[in-house]
């Protein structure tokens, strides 16, 4: 790289090589790649220089080269690796340095090693537990002729890899290398490969500028810069909307970019990863409008609103899934308070739940049909589970402004513990990092959403504590959850509204006037903390209900 951080020309220059400077010390040393004295608690580096240690952790680290048996099939294989129990990471050697290369491109090998890690630890998580082309297949094909996506999943691999170590400098905007710029120059790199067609007065196709966007999506949400992320999804979906129904290559939007009859991944594909953003955004206040997206001429299975009596595959039902939660989402955005006070919502409202009901019934009829799932399809189903437990219990209440209806459903909330507790223990063996558990990363929601709102909505105390404690002891992200912080909103919450009341052993110990109603919880990865807006009654005046602000910290 420049001592500008700008790449240099692929083709040209002399390529530093690259050496993890140390293998041993703690983990703040390692990231930064200098000599530790490793000492204990804290190494005398880190205090010096006014860091914080993060300690002696699992780190990735090199390994006993492979014996000779084993080198005809290199170990940055996707299949071999997702396939494993558990995905292990090692710095590859110099001979799998060469083998992980696109075809005929030059890198550096620290670009290599972030592209080696992109392949082993970041595609199966952002895969999800059921598999996606767009992960496994369709992206590393684009990035071997696309310059744009190449440096754009190297930089979400190094950014990546700095997240598992437990890297709080990625939340960072600054340049400098020793905290995390290699990833930050990548990204721009990227960005700059992108817009350059244009600057040579030349074209870019869209499918190139959606599947960047989805890239830089997950990179700007990965280091919690949410406000970028929404911006990203805004542009792929305006993108989405202006796509012919008929594709010729000759055709262009109006943003002047191309669209090619034969796309590098199939707009269909794009059309449910942006469909997925465009929920997430829904939860953060961001409506990019209640319309679904152009027709495609092929339509991914399962993804309208068409629900078979039973799915085929557990893709299938994924993708019926994400399809009704994007229009729960919207249908939820337009009421007032969460209060249903029209005829025509309450009709929306049954219509959405008896979809939810046949995309039950659908699930349960495939399980039957289906006796041979392996460990991680059988995770896979239970978040899906999860998610439509979540979903039937919100529809099925006609005012969600009344804190006191969430009491009939203790069973409910009970249950979709159960699901997370065992999703939770399942993921950490599948997603272990080098024999350890470490924290996960999912562009989808999953069970962080229902978890939380177990915790705020259920005054159950037992049930709101064991909440709490499944988000605090599984570090995870998924999307724009962090888990860690939820737990820290949800620990607050609780101690609002048992403030003063005395033998909590029930719902019932819990009156009208102590409850949280209206939240609103805007968070702020970046400076790890979230602003809690909410109404609850007057600690002097009960009968006056008062409109309350503060932020919450970790």
């Amino acid at each position: 790289m420049d001592k500008d951080g700008r790449g240099k020309s692929l083709s040209h220059g002399r390529v530093k090589t690259f050496a993890p400077k140390t293998k041993t010390g703690c983990i703040t040393c390692r990231i930064r790649r200098i000599k530790c004295d490793e000492g204990k608690p804290d190494c005398h580096r880190c205090v010096s220089t006014g860091r914080k240690c993060d300690g002696y952790g699992p780190m990735p680290r090199d390994k006993s080269p492979p014996d000779k048996s084993t080198q005809s099939e290199p170990s940055s294989s996707l299949s071999s690796a997702a396939s494993s129990t558990a995905l292990e990471w090692r710095v590859p050697t110099s001979r799998e340095l060469a083998t992980s290369n696109p075809e005929g491109v030059v890198m550096s090998p620290e670009e290599t090693r972030s592209l080696e890690y992109f392949r082993v630890r970041t595609i199966p998580q952002l895969s999800g537990f059921l598999g996606s082309n767009f992960w496994s297949r369709y992206l590393l094909q684009t990035a071997a002729h696309e310059p744009a996506i190449r440096h754009a999943i190297i930089a979400l691999g190094s950014l990546h890899e700095r997240f598992e170590a437990g890297d709080s400098t990625i939340l960072r905007s600054n340049l400098d290398k020793l905290e995390g710029g290699f990833a930050l120059q990548q990204y721009t790199t990227a960005i700059g490969q992108l817009i350059k067609p244009l600057s040579n007065h030349s074209q870019q196709t869209l499918d190139v500028a959606l599947t960047a966007c989805a890239l830089f999506t997950c990179f700007e949400t990965l280091r919690g810069h949410h406000g970028s992320a929404l911006s990203h999804v805004a542009s792929g979906i305006k993108m989405l909307r202006e796509l012919p129904e008929d594709y010729a290559s000759t055709q262009s939007t109006s943003t002047g970019l191309v669209v090619p009859k034969s796309p590098h991944v199939p707009y269909d594909t794009l059309q449910v990863m942006f469909a997925r953003f465009d929920s997430q955004s829904m939860q953060l206040g961001t409506v990019n409008g209640p319309g679904t997206f152009h027709a495609s001429q092929e339509i991914e299975p399962g993804f309208s609103d068409t629900i078979p009596p039973a799915f085929s595959t557990l893709v299938e039902a994924r993708n019926a899934m994400d399809y009704q939660e994007r229009n729960q989402g919207w249908f939820f955005y337009t009421l007032i308070s969460g209060r249903i006070i029209t005829e025509q919502q309450d009709t929306a409202r049954c219509y959405l739940l008896n979809k939810m009901e046949s995309w039950r019934i659908a699930l349960d009829n495939f399980i039957q049909e289906s006796p041979n799932l392996t460990i991680k399809d059988m995770t896979g189903m239970k978040v899906l589970q999860l998610r439509c437990l979540f979903n039937r219990l919100v529809l099925s209440i006609t005012d969600l402004g009344d804190e006191m209806v969430w009491d009939q459903h203790i069973q409910i909330f009970s249950h979709m513990l159960d699901l997370a507790s065992e999703v939770i223990k399942e993921a950490a063996a599948l997603f272990a990092l080098n024999g350890a558990h470490s924290p996960t990363f999912q562009i989808d929601v999953g069970l962080i959403a229902p978890v939380f709102e177990t915790a705020t909505k259920c005054r159950d105390p037992a049930i709101r504590r064991r909440a709490i404690n499944l988000l605090r002891v599984a570090p995870r992200q998924e999307g724009v959850w962090d888990g860690v912080l939820a737990s820290r909103v949800a620990e607050r919450f609780v101690q609002l509204e048992e403030e003063g009341q005395e033998n909590i052993i029930s719902c019932a110990d819990i009156p009208r006037e102590a409850r949280i109603s209206e939240l609103d919880v805007r968070w702020d990865l970046q400076e790890r903390r979230a602003c809690l807006i909410y109404t609850q009654h007057s600690s002097i005046s009960r009968s006056t209900q008062t409109v309350r602000q503060e932020v919450v910290t970790w």
